[in-house]
């Protein structure tokens, strides 16, 4: 572009420094990138309960699968199915076992590690994901102080919350086939 001799000649010009507007579009580009930040961080969690999702789970397995060819460790899997909060959706309705289904999230989740993810496949319905167990039977102990803790729990709530609650689970320990 060039530049204009005078204001007549001028067909487009700037009246103050063009601060204050750049200013204002970095701000609010900002503000997009982290909103877009945050939507990406809940389209791996299930709105219900916080855990991972599907696709936050299929994430996280491709991660710790390449980690194990990687370092040649282990990988624990296990899928775990919370008898009672079906059986509270069916004569309950959802909201009821929505809200069972949290408080027993909120307690598996402190019977695992910090660095295991816990993700729901469904109601009732979660995958453990958990690396560096060094045998199967470990595993095993942990999802046995699982099943006692979600046995001897007693929900606060309404009297129809009072379904007998339970844990199954199956369990795979994962290791690279080749060294």
């Amino acid at each position: 572009p060039r530049l204009a001799e005078s204001l007549e000649s001028a067909d487009d010009f700037l009246v103050g420094p063009p601060f204050e507007d750049l200013a204002w579009r970095v701000k609010t580009g900002l503000k997009f990138v982290e909103l877009e930040a945050r939507f990406a961080s809940l389209m791996d969690r299930d709105p219900e309960t916080g855990l991972l999702n599907i696709p936050g789970l299929q994430r996280r397995l491709g991660e710790e699968l390449n980690r194990i060819v990687r370092e040649g460790s282990n990988l624990s899997v296990c899928l775990i199915n919370l008898v009672g909060i079906k059986q509270m959706l069916m004569n309950y309705g959802r909201h009821l076992s929505q809200w069972a289904e949290k408080e027993v999230t909120k307690i598996l989740k402190l019977q695992i590690r910090n660095y295991d993810r816990l993700a729901r496949l469904g109601p009732g319905l979660f995958c453990l994901v958990a690396s560096e167990i060094p045998a199967l039977e470990v595993l095993e102990k942990i999802i046995l102080r699982m099943q006692s803790v979600v046995e001897r729990l007693d929900l606060p709530g309404p009297p129809l919350s009072r379904v007998p609650m339970g844990l199954t689970a199956l369990a795979l320990n994962l290791e690279p086939l080749y060294d």
